[in-house]
């Protein structure tokens, strides 16, 4: 009997340790990314598209990335990453929190496209209850989920006032030449 009751103690253990809350990593035509002329959406093999996660609060989003998605497929400004499976701190039907970052595909991270001068993007950090609970499990939440990802634009960081100045400076002297 206690051999049987260690079994299934384990079990339980084993199940209760792997549960995970699943999240469809996508957006719809309401939710799009957007360049920064404000019309035109980010075309496919353009950018790269990231989810980022925390199980705990907004001020750790940036803790954990569950996945990227290089380029932005069906339609321009629109991303379809599948379905992601958070770590084994968000169970099946829990809270956790997220954001979406995207930045061109010449950059290596969005920090180095923020760094560089690219053009680059992140979302507002929202909280989703994930997918994957109850028997069947539900479905994937998706991103666009009441409360969840809106969309952004992309921006392009401004030019340094060294660089502005050098380009002033440069002028002049041409100008003076003449």
């Amino acid at each position: 009997m206690k051999k049987l009751l260690a079994a299934i103690t384990c079990a339980l253990i084993t199940i209760s340790t792997y549960g995970q809350g699943t999240v469809n990593f996508a957006n719809t035509a309401a939710t799009l990314i957007k360049l920064p002329d404000g019309v035109t959406g980010a075309t496919v093999g353009q950018y790269t598209v990231e989810l980022l996660y925390s199980a705990t609060a907004p001020a750790n989003i940036n803790a954990m990335s569950l996945g990227a998605n290089t380029g932005i497929a069906p339609a321009p400004g629109r991303f379809l990453g599948g379905t992601y499976t958070t770590p084994n701190t968000t169970a099946p039907g829990a809270t956790a929190w997220f954001a979406v970052e995207a930045w061109q595909n010449s950059f290596a991270s969005y920090a180095a496209a923020v760094a560089g001068g690219g053009i680059y993007g992140q979302s507002s950090i929202f909280s989703l209850a994930t997918g994957g609970a109850g028997s069947p499990a539900s479905p994937a939440t998706a991103l666009t989920a009441p409360g969840g990802f809106t969309g952004f634009t992309m921006t392009v960081p401004e030019p340094s006032t060294i660089a502005l100045g050098l380009l002033g400076g440069a002028a002049l002297l041409f100008r003076r030449r003449k």
